[in-house]
């Protein structure tokens, strides 16, 4: 039997992993309401291949496993044998939600590399040992849920998950490190590289996209990865599970919205303002005091000026040019 103090301070360590899981889910279902539109408009639309499945399964696999994590904690019939039965399925979908991170990730590295075997090798060497010890985390099926309290009524303080292995799940944990910095280095690197090799590359704003998606996702996936290591190793037993279910959000919406970025940019009605837009070989650039209504165009070519940045007062247009 526990003891008082030890049955307070636990009952401190679940109201903090109940409003955990409430504000995770909150910023979960926000975050579909916000990008909603988006996937009717580019996700719905048009022939479905293998990537809609993984859009399909990334967007309202977490949204299913939020509504079950929050009534398990809320229901008052769900009891502690119900929770060891299916407390499990928190490690299997952790396992899943980051294999399917990490192939959209890997293939995105893989078409910005220019299809580089090397870094697709290293990427492997990361994906299937993680994948492997994932699927061992769970066929183990170690340890029991969080500690029970003693026979009484206390449904406020009823929550299930799943205690899995420490040691496993720093190495776990490790290796997504591992895996989250070597995919931001790659972009960087092969980023910056390619805009100042190239002395034809005109597209500072593909590095900056290319960049700022990698910055982004290395921020909110890797110091959630950082702060879960950190946790496990030096918080409380009851409180290192607690930010690892960040992951469980904050993957799927990363993911979500990379590839929702990339039909955007693909799709041809954003061509004006997608990088398709940017042209080299059929452009050049005039400044606006030369390109008015009363200027001929030379013999042999077609177009007109555009609309000047800056209202016609000494802003850039592009003129089409039939060589």
């Amino acid at each position: 039997m526990p003891s008082i103090d030890e049955v307070v301070q636990i009952g401190h360590d679940v109201t903090s992993l109940k409003c955990y899981w409430l504000a995770l889910s909150t910023i979960l279902f926000y975050d579909y309401l916000l990008t909603l539109q988006d996937e009717l408009r580019y996700i719905w639309k048009g022939k479905k291949s293998w990537a809609f499945g993984v859009f399909f399964v990334n967007r309202y696999l977490p949204m299913a496993y939020a509504i079950w994590i929050i009534a398990s904690n809320l229901l008052w019939d769900y009891t502690y044998e119900m929770c060891a039965r299916t407390a499990f399925v928190e490690v299997l979908f952790f396992v899943w939600c980051t294999l399917i991170a990490q192939v959209v990730l890997s293939a995105r590295l893989y078409a910005i590399t220019i299809k580089n075997k090397i870094i697709a090798g290293l990427l492997l060497c990361i994906i299937i040992p993680q994948f492997l010890l994932g699927i061992w985390r769970v066929a183990s099926v170690m340890g029991e849920p969080v500690q029970r309290f003693p026979d009484i009524d206390l449904t406020a303080y009823q929550i299930c998950v799943f205690a899995r292995s420490r040691k496993a799940e720093i190495a776990y944990t490790a290796i997504s490190l591992c895996y989250d910095l070597l995919a931001f280095l790659v972009i960087v690197v092969f980023a910056v590289k390619a805009g100042f090799m190239d002395p034809k590359f005109r597209g500072p704003r593909i590095i900056r996209a290319i960049v700022q998606d990698a910055t982004v996702y290395f921020l909110f996936i890797f110091t959630s990865h950082f702060v879960f290591e950190m946790t496990l190793l030096f918080a409380r037993p009851n409180l290192q599970l607690l930010p690892g279910s960040g992951n469980y959000v904050f993957l799927p919406v990363m993911i979500g919205r990379l590839m929702l970025s990339l039909k955007k940019a693909a799709d041809p009605s954003n061509a004006a303002w997608s990088l398709a837009s940017i042209t080299i070989s059929s452009r050049r650039e005039r400044p606006a005091s030369e390109c008015s209504h009363n200027t001929p165009l030379a013999p042999g070519s077609t177009g007109a000026p555009h609309e000047s940045h800056g209202g016609g007062r000494g802003g850039l247009v592009y003129v089409e040019v039939n060589n």
